[in-house]
C-alpha cells in the first residue's frame, strides 16, 4: 500500500529558494508542564492504546504523577534530537473500508501509538497551530482556525458566474498515499525552511 520514495533534499532545498516562504518566530523548544497536562486533558477515551497497554485513561487519572516524568522525557529527546525507542513503535493494522477485500485500496491503515506519543504530538501541533494564520497564505482555508472553506467555494463560484478569468483550471490533488516519514518530505524540509528548526518533529 505504501512504499518509502527516496527525495533529493537538495532539490528541494533549491526549489524553495525561488520562494519567498514567510518567516516565523522559532517555537520554544522548551515543553512545559501545563503544555502536556493540556494535552492529556485532550486525549480521547475509550480508544485502543498502544504497544505499552496504557489508554488515555490512566494518563488522564495520573496526570499530576506522570506529567514530571514526560517532561524528563521530552526535554531528553529534543536534547538528543531522538526520542526512546518505544515512543516510535506502533501497532499496524488494515480496516476494511467497502468494496472487494482482495483488493488492498479498499483497505485504510490504521496504527495505534503509545500515549506518550499522542500527547507530544499534540503539543507540538498546538504550538504550530499558533503560527499557521502567518505561513499559511489566505487562499488556504481548510483546517486553518478562522478562516472557512466556504470562503473559497463562494469565490470559484463568482468566477465562474461572472466569467471574470477567461481562462483557468480547477486542479483536484489526491495524497491518499503520503509517506510515511513526515521529515523527508517537502513538507518537512518547507517547516525548517521557515525557521521551524528548534522542535523535533516526529
Amino acid at each position: 500500500m505504501y512504499k518509502k520514495i527516496d527525495i533529493n533534499k537538495t532539490i528541494i532545498d533549491e526549489y524553495l529558494k525561488i520562494f519567498k516562504l514567510q518567516q516565523v518566530g522559532q517555537i520554544n523548544n522548551n515543553i512545559t508542564e501545563e503544555e502536556i497536562l493540556k494535552a492529556i486533558n485532550f486525549l480521547n477515551d475509550c480508544k485502543s492504546p498502544g504497544s505499552d497497554g496504557l489508554p488515555a485513561e490512566l494518563y488522564k487519572k495520573c496526570k499530576y504523577q506522570l506529567v514530571k516524568i514526560l517532561k524528563h522525557a521530552y526535554d531528553e529527546g529534543i536534547k538528543n534530537g531522538k526520542m526512546h525507542e518505544s515512543f516510535y513503535k506502533g501497532i499496524l493494522t488494515l480496516i476494511h473500508k467497502k468494496g472487494s477485500e482482495e483488493n488492498i485500496n479498499n483497505y485504510r491503515h490504521l496504527t495505534l501509538m503509545n500515549m506518550d506519543y499522542k500527547v507530544y504530538a499534540k503539543i507540538i501541533a498546538n504550538k504550530i497551530e499558533e503560527q499557521l494564520g502567518i505561513i499559511v497564505e489566505s487562499e488556504q482555508s481548510c483546517a486553518i482556525k478562522g478562516r472557512y472553506i466556504w470562503d473559497n467555494l463562494n469565490t470559484l463560484r463568482e468566477i465562474i458566474w461572472n466569467k471574470q478569468e477567461s481562462n483557468f483550471y480547477i486542479i483536484a490533488l489526491d495524497q491518499k498515499k503520503p509517506l510515511i516519514l513526515f521529515h523527508e518530505n517537502i513538507y518537512g524540509v518547507s517547516l525548517k525552511n521557515m525557521v521551524f528548526v528548534n522542535v523535533l518533529l516526529i
